[in-house]
């Protein structure tokens, strides 16, 4: 049996991590875990209300899931470190951990994705959880989760699509698009 696989789908709110984890998940048999999901399942009408109870749900099912080495995708901005933990106990496991992180330019840009998609009937975010997140999960992703991963990649998600910028094993990295690349190292400055 080959190992079970963890892919983790990241960046700050309103870079379209879902997006992205909907192509990974497309003709995989992996499961999919999300908070907003789960928030929205618990409170239709207003998501924003069952965050907490939300992201404890999803901690739950994601630990209690890990033992029976079920392949995941999970969406997570990293902002926090408690996802450390869940690597830790998935690499013990045997899982291969793999993290796709997207980013935009700037903590507007994800302000600005977050507003249309409310006017568009989706969910929304504090103002204030935006802006503390976006630092932190830029920050946390290169610094400390990515040295955690098998593989992991960088994407930049423009309007017109989503590109990988670079890619790597641990701390090792081949860069595919230099001047994207050099804005990213902009932000982690």
């Amino acid at each position: 049996m080959d190992n079970p696989e963890l892919l983790i789908v990241a960046g700050p709110n309103g870079c379209g991590k879902t997006t992205l984890a909907k192509e990974y998940l497309a003709g995989s048999n992996f499961h999919y875990l999300s908070a907003d999901d789960i928030a929205a399942q618990i409170s239709p009408g207003d998501p924003q209300k069952a965050s907490i109870i939300a992201a404890r749900k999803f901690a739950s099912i994601l630990e209690e899931s890990l033992p029976e080495k079920q392949s995941w995708v999970i969406e997570s901005t990293l902002a926090g470190l408690t996802v450390k933990r869940w690597l830790a106990n998935a690499k013990n496991l045997g899982y291969k951990i793999t993290i796709a992180f997207v980013f935009l330019d700037s903590v507007e840009l994800c302000l600005d994705r977050i507003s249309t998609r409310v006017a568009n009937g989706g969910h929304d975010v504090p103002e204030e959880d935006i802006r503390r997140r976006f630092p932190r999960s830029i920050h946390n992703f290169w610094y400390t989760y990515r040295t955690m991963a098998d593989h992991w990649s960088l994407f930049y998600n423009t309007e017109e699509s989503c590109r990988q910028i670079a890619f790597g094993e641990n701390a090792v990295h081949k860069v595919l698009d230099r001047d994207i690349f050099n804005k990213w190292q902009g932000l982690i400055a």
